[in-house]
């Protein structure tokens, strides 16, 4: 086992490097670094971006036709749609979470997951609806516009780029007190809940429905973090860090 030998190499490696500023995506981030041996050094937070030419509402009306029948969408009758979203479903995305929820729900509303594999979707409660990862933006960008609400039931997030998506998509979200994720969500677009509460998350759902949140209000949340603006963060953080070097005043020989 090479570990202590590995973590001391990269420290002395990191410690010599005379100009060295880390930069996190979340506040929550950062502080965890702080706590390391790295928290020595300079810490900047730059939220990672959002290209909201790709997520925005989805003007496709054929397109959400579509999806109904083949991902099965009928299923969800008058159903609310509770939408989550991951690229792999580990142990700490909460999947597990999102069935117990499911449990808790009224009758009105459904949980749909995407992401999932074969034998995940497989083996959900009647009471929920699994969807295999999409290769598609206009796919996924559909989904986002059509749930009535985008949760996430995760436990370690360094951002939570899924509920920046749907925001972009004008969708309202839900989270956990957990890591990164509350950075992301105000009233105006969304809630909060205590990290396993699941009594707490049905009810916060259940109003979120019933009085949702403004599409606009989630758009100009998801603005705040367009990928442009935070490029010009790291712009502006290399022009403090590495000023040019002045030019020698011209010759009067």
């Amino acid at each position: 086992d090479q570990t202590r030998r590995n973590f001391r190499e990269k420290r002395l490696a990191y410690e010599a490097l005379p100009n060295l500023t880390l930069v996190t995506p979340s506040v929550w981030l950062g502080n965890e670094v702080s706590r390391s041996f790295l928290g020595k050094r300079p810490i900047r937070v730059i939220p990672s971006g959002i290209d909201l030419t790709q997520f925005r509402p989805c003007d496709e009306p054929d397109l959400i036709r579509d999806l109904i029948p083949r991902y099965g969408l009928e299923e969800l009758g008058e159903r609310k749609m509770l939408l989550s979203v991951a690229s792999v479903w580990e142990e700490r995305k909460g999947l597990r979470d999102l069935i117990a929820l499911s449990r808790h729900l009224r009758d009105d509303m459904m949980i749909v997951v995407l992401g999932l594999t074969r034998a995940q979707c497989d083996s959900l409660p009647d009471t929920m609806l699994g969807i295999p990862r999409t290769q598609s933006l206009r796919e996924l960008r559909a989904l986002y516009t059509t749930a009535d609400l985008c949760l996430s039931l995760s436990h370690e997030e360094t951002q939570g780029m899924t509920l920046l998506e749907a925001l972009a998509c004008g969708t309202q979200v839900l989270c956990y007190d957990a890591t990164a994720l509350p950075e992301l969500v105000t009233p105006a677009v969304g809630a909060v809940v205590p990290e396993g509460d699941l009594r707490a998350v049905a009810a916060a759902c259940a109003a979120l429905c019933a009085d949702p949140c403004a599409p606009e209000a989630c758009r100009e949340r998801a603005a705040r973090f367009e990928k442009r603006r935070q490029f010009a963060r790291y712009v502006g953080l290399y022009q403090e860090l590495c000023p040019p070097e002045p030019k020698p005043a011209a010759s009067n020989a």
